[in-house]
């Protein structure tokens, strides 16, 4: 009886993984779909406010915008984003199906994919297109979030089983 209630309590946790999974997947492709120039000033707002919260530290701080506005855009729209779907991805497996194991080789293939498909959905827009850099970046990315979530939870474990 015990084990039934966990074994739900675990899908019910993988539902909410799953959901949220779902939308930040479908809000990314979304994102590859927006017009260059709105994609540059939704990053330009990022970057002029970790500008600001980096000069309030260091006032003689000296940068080159567009080489701020360029690890923002790869490090934190691509990277940082890519990781927390392969975070939210793993999760999702993880608690629906109960192995870590099938979790990460289902998620090495679904990030492969998710970056492929978000590329390919920028030849849409007349002034974007497919980058394989970006596919790269947003694979590792994916397979970051991966790492982190799989080791977080073998930390974690009481059992020491990591496949339970």
């Amino acid at each position: 009886m015990k084990l039934s209630n966990n074994l739900k309590k675990h899908q019910k946790i993988g539902i909410i993984f799953t959901i949220l999974y779902f939308i930040s997947v479908f809000f990314f492709f979304f994102l590859s779909l927006q017009s260059g120039s709105a994609s540059s000033n939704q990053s330009s707002f990022v970057t002029e406010a970790i500008i600001k919260i980096i000069l309030i530290f260091n006032k003689n701080w000296q940068y080159d915008y567009d080489i701020v506005h360029n690890i923002v855009r790869k490090l934190i729209g691509h990277f940082g984003y890519s990781s927390m779907m392969g975070i939210l991805g793993f999760l999702s497996w993880y608690f629906l199906r109960l192995k870590m194991t099938e979790s990460l080789l289902i998620n090495f293939i679904i990030g492969l994919l998710i970056a492929s498909v978000s590329e390919i959905l920028q030849m849409i827009p007349n002034d974007r297109g497919p980058s394989f850099g970006d596919l790269l970046i947003n694979y590792m990315g994916y397979l970051s979030g991966l790492l982190i979530i799989f080791i977080i939870i073998i930390l974690f474990n009481k059992r020491g089983n990591y496949d339970d």
